[in-house]
């Protein structure tokens, strides 16, 4: 539906019902039905973002070189995928992959910000790595230098971060025609440079980029980029420094939508089904609803005058043709205040007005993010912080608290196929073959990863389990498939 459109009163014109009565009853409907979208609201947008975390970064592990030099070229995948309703795609005849198809209804998505933090130990220092020591040493060995872990004033004018956000075509819509795994564009950047993080009293940590307006594509897949090339600069080879307890957010803006409804939807309450006005209608009500908010409960507008009727002000009896009437109904709607959406306890409001109450949001999860080496190596596998006594399986949970009434629409899981450094006893080793596996010993060379998602039941009640609503179980996936 549009915004109302009204005939405007042009000086010495007659007042006729288009004029009055015409937009006010359009109001009326649009409100009486719960028609009202989200390009008729102040707030089209809601925020959400994606929270990116890392316990360290450091110029001895990862030693792949970025676009401009140096080591420490880290990224991170991500996906904004669109509603289960908006997917849709047909197939390419020529290369066996797929065109995606949305529908203009789709809420837009809209990068608006990125932050970024790092330890400091609240110094305008760096920290340096644990990694601070010869070629071929092992970490934490007798010939670390004795400032390992230690803050640095020296050192922070290493601290040049550079920040990207990749852009690339998903290899499940190529097909045959592949453009391979190169990013096909960046869609933003910048950069921290140590002057930012010197100050003795301010310090631009959190760095923060703002209005930044960026259009997403729910059918490409992102990649978020930290470059610090010169962690492990010049021809120091034997102590450097790395970023500790990185926080990357990123927020987002999706336009406001509609919320799902019927039977469909799992564990929806079947009371209402999420339909709106299912409880009462405005038409069942007769009024407009007030006595809650507003002492005063009217009845919706009903005739039109007719050409040639008197014009009245207010009506003197049960009449609602009195111009001021009418457009007190419609004060009333909005002092009132118009309803949408689930509340806390995942009921509706007893009526609503509002018809896009919803809002696109994400999760971001991060799983065996504190290894010792920034990555899993199978031969190391029984020194990891996460392994399951006497089995050759690693196993991470996080427990995530449901704030408000959601849906879940996409479980995505992505990995980095970066490679990393590792310490074989005294020797620096390149995993560059991943997943990494052994000849021999634990765990088994074949490589299997299975990811769910499960909710919880019975927080109040006698019975505690959990609901199954996402499974996916791989074995050596390490191809396109």
């Amino acid at each position: 539906m549009a915004k109302i459109t009204r005939k405007k009163l042009a000086r010495g014109a007659k007042l006729v019902t288009e004029h009055v009565f015409t937009p006010a009853s359009a109001a009326q409907t649009q409100m009486t039905t719960a028609n009202i979208e989200a390009e008729q609201l102040t707030s089209q947008y809601a925020p959400f973002r994606v929270n990116l975390s890392l316990p360290r970064l450091s110029g001895a592990t990862n030693r792949v070189a970025g676009p401009t030099g140096g080591m420490c070229f880290h990224g991170i995948p991500f996906v904004l995928p669109p509603l289960q309703e908006d997917m849709a795609y047909t197939t390419d005849p020529r290369f066996g992959g797929r065109i995606p198809t949305l529908d203009d209804t789709a809420p837009d998505i809209v990068l608006d910000e990125v932050s970024f933090s790092f330890d400091q130990r609240l110094e305008p220092a760096a920290i340096v790595s644990n990694w601070s020591t010869g070629a071929t040493a092992a970490p934490w060995s007798a010939t670390a230098p004795n400032n390992a872990a230690k803050v640095s004033y020296d050192m922070q004018s290493r601290l040049k971060i550079e920040l990207m956000i990749f852009e690339k075509q998903l290899k499940w819509l190529e097909g045959t025609a592949s453009v391979g795994f190169e990013p096909g564009r960046m869609i933003w950047s910048g950069t921290i440079n140590p002057i930012d993080t010197n100050g003795s009293f301010f310090r631009l940590n959190p760095w923060v980029a703002s209005e930044i307006n960026q259009v997403i594509d729910p059918y490409k897949s992102y990649t978020f980029v930290i470059s610090a090339p010169e962690l492990f600069s010049g021809t120091n080879t034997t102590e450097g420094v790395e970023l500790v307890s990185v926080e990357v957010s990123m927020r987002f803006l999706a336009r406001l939508t509609s919320r799902d409804e019927d039977a469909t939807i799992q564990n929806i309450p079947n009371r209402h089904l999420g339909e709106q006005n299912k409880n009462l209608t405005h038409a069942a009500a007769g009024t407009t609803g007030a006595g809650i908010n507003s002492s005063t409960s009217r009845a919706p507008i009903g005739a039109t005058p007719a050409a040639g009727d008197v014009i009245i002000a207010n009506d003197a009896g049960a009449s609602t043709l009195g111009t001021q009437t009418v457009l007190a109904v419609i004060d009333e709607f909005s002092r009132r205040k118009l309803h949408g959406g689930y509340k806390m306890d995942a009921d509706v409001p007893m009526l609503e007005e509002i018809k896009d109450s919803a809002a696109y949001t994400v999760l971001s999860v991060p799983l065996f993010n504190n290894g010792k080496w920034g990555g899993r190596v199978s031969d190391d596998w029984l020194d990891e912080p996460y392994i399951v006594s006497g089995t050759d399986s690693i196993i991470d949970r996080r427990y995530i608290p449901i704030e408000s009434p959601m849906t879940v629409h996409h479980v995505i899981f992505s990995y980095s196929w970066m490679p990393f450094l590792w310490w074989d006893g005294a020797n620096r080793v390149t995993a560059n073959t991943l997943p990494r596996l052994p000849a021999s010993g634990l765990p088994p060379a074949t490589f299997r990863c299975e990811v769910g998602v499960g909710i919880g039941t019975g927080v109040r009640g006698d019975n505690y389990n959990y609901t199954q609503v996402a499974f996916k179980s791989m074995s050596n996936p390490v191809g396109a498939a």
